[in-house]
């Protein structure tokens, strides 16, 4: 999905075959036909490629959340500079969550999983230095800006809050894959008609009780949290990945509060 932008026809009535541009539907096919071929003839030697590739990538993915970090800590004013710091700290270890993650999946195309495996376990502990290393950069940057603010340093510590949250584990259940991956769509309500049917709905019915005991007050991305959930994640790491994907910190207790709706519709369980 190569976008030409602006596009005055995306999502519009005159969205047809024939505004489609050639050049970024060749470049489409070629991404995704490479992509393919990659995958299908995937031995041990190109599983290893494909894991440094992500290791090389990941060190400059990691550091832009440093960046976000350190421009967080720039802006920061005395009242809120224990969250800006805490701000950058949850994006770099959500970053090293993510490039650990993707590592893994490479062991899914090796035959010799041994092999295969002990590699990228060592370029997970490479990623696991590279994160402490920019966690180390972003506190001297932190005690810096406490000097300039004349306040005192921050003392990285979870509040209670943050560590329920880290004991926390989400799994997802049988029921989303109901229907072909639909149980997100049958079981949460989040638009159309679906919505509006509470009253002769049970299922709805169960969700908007739980949305109202369970009340998400800020501006959630809830259909990335979902993908977030898979068995490993705790509710905390949830948070922090949610806030190095997106524009602005979100409030750990509406992530906890949107986990316990799903919870209540037999979604996840934890």
């Amino acid at each position: 999905m190569m976008i030409a932008w602006p596009d005055r026809w995306y999502h519009t009535s005159g969205d047809h075959v024939d505004k489609s541009d050639p050049t970024q539907m060749k470049r489409v096919v070629i991404i995704a036909a490479a992509a393919g071929y990659t995958i299908a003839s995937a031995d041990d030697p190109l599983a290893m490629k494909l894991g440094g590739e992500i290791t090389s990538n990941g060190t400059s993915r990691i550091g832009h959340q440093l960046v976000r970090g350190l421009e967080a800590l720039n802006q920061a004013t005395p009242e809120n500079f224990a969250e800006k710091y805490n701000f950058g700290r949850g994006c770099i270890l959500a970053a090293v969550t993510s490039e650990k993650d993707t590592l893994a999946t490479v062991s899914q195309l090796a035959s010799d999983k041994k092999a295969v495996g002990d590699y990228l376990a060592v370029m997970q502990k490479s990623i696991d230095d590279i994160g402490k290393a920019q966690l180390s950069a972003l506190e001297n940057h932190m005690r810096g800006t406490a000097r300039r603010l004349n306040t005192a340093p921050v003392a990285p510590q979870m509040t209670d809050l943050e560590t329920r949250a880290a004991k926390i584990v989400p799994r997802t259940t049988a029921r989303v894959k109901e229907n072909g991956y639909q149980g997100w769509r049958e079981y949460v309500p989040s638009g159309g008609p679906f919505q509006a049917q509470t009253a002769d709905n049970p299922r709805a019915k169960v969700f908007a009780d739980a949305r109202a005991k369970y009340p998400v007050k800020g501006r959630l991305n809830t259909g990335e949290l979902q993908l977030l959930i898979n068995g490993r994640h705790s509710a905390l790491d949830i948070k922090y990945m949610l806030d190095a994907q997106g524009e602005t910190s979100n409030d750990l207790q509406d992530v906890l509060n949107y986990l316990e709706q799903l919870k209540a519709v037999g979604l996840i369980e934890m």
